[in-house]
């Protein structure tokens, strides 16, 4: 009895070692130096690349696991039912200002975004509502500056787009809306580019119509006049044409 409860123990504690190297890897990770579309120079000087500030040196690994546990657990707890939801980001305001936090937790957010939402694109309104709860201008900054940067194909891209637009049309943030958009159609758009507009369209153009219709009527005109030219793929330039034509008055 006595071996084989060593032997949970050591494997208790080399799974835990592995997780370890595994989260300190991903915090410490460089990022790449392209983003996943191309983006106007005023958007990238607000949202430089993102490398953490952590000193992981100073924090106790007990500590990390710790906090990776209860991420993960929260995160997985996550669903279409938003009363739950609220009380998920109760539970986790208290962390919100704890940089470890902060890192861990938004990485496995954008992970959701990347594994889960892309099979289901709209499981995203859930996590644009927590963050949208959390109210933490510092924990978007982050997402974003780590968004633009990561790879991914298609329904990946979508699915971790989804939760920052949710987020900025749950908060109405005009401001945020139009310098995405103007920094999207002021550069050559790249292959997925016409994916992610599309998405931007769908979860944020009901909003710019209601606030700001005479701007947005420009910005279809434009669309329509330059922008679908330069996508170079027929299905997505449907697509975008269909979805203009709700917004056209």
């Amino acid at each position: 009895m006595q071996e084989n409860e060593k032997k949970k123990t050591l494997e208790d504690l080399k799974r835990q070692r592995d997780e370890l190297d595994k989260l300190i890897a991903e915090l410490t990770q460089s990022s790449p130096s392209k983003t996943n579309i191309p983006y106007a120079p005023a958007f990238l000087s607000k949202y430089p690349s993102h490398n953490t500030s952590i000193d992981l040196q100073t924090v106790d690994p007990k500590e990390l696991l710790q906090i990776r546990i209860f991420v993960n657990k929260k995160c997985n707890q996550v669903s279409t039912d938003f009363e739950h939801t609220i009380n998920l980001a109760n539970e986790i305001i208290p962390y919100k200002n704890n940089p470890v936090f902060r890192e861990i937790f938004i990485r496995k957010v954008l992970d959701q975004g990347r594994v889960q939402i892309s099979s289901h694109l709209e499981s995203y309104k859930p996590f644009s509502f927590l963050l949208y709860n959390l109210q933490s201008p510092d924990m978007m900054d982050i997402y974003i500056k780590l968004l633009i940067l990561k790879e991914g194909n298609e329904a990946e891209l979508k699915g971790m787009y989804a939760i920052y637009f949710g987020y900025i049309n749950l908060k109405e943030d005009l401001d945020s809306c139009w310098l995405w958009c103007s920094s999207v159609l002021n550069v050559k758009p790249n292959r997925s580019t016409g994916y992610v507009f599309e998405l931007f369209l769908n979860i944020c153009g009901d909003l710019l119509l209601e606030k700001i219709p005479a701007q947005f009527s420009k910005i279809i005109k434009y669309i329509d006049k330059y922008f679908l030219k330069e996508i170079e793929n027929p299905p997505v330039m449907q697509r975008i044409s269909t979805i203009l034509l709700r917004f056209k008055q």
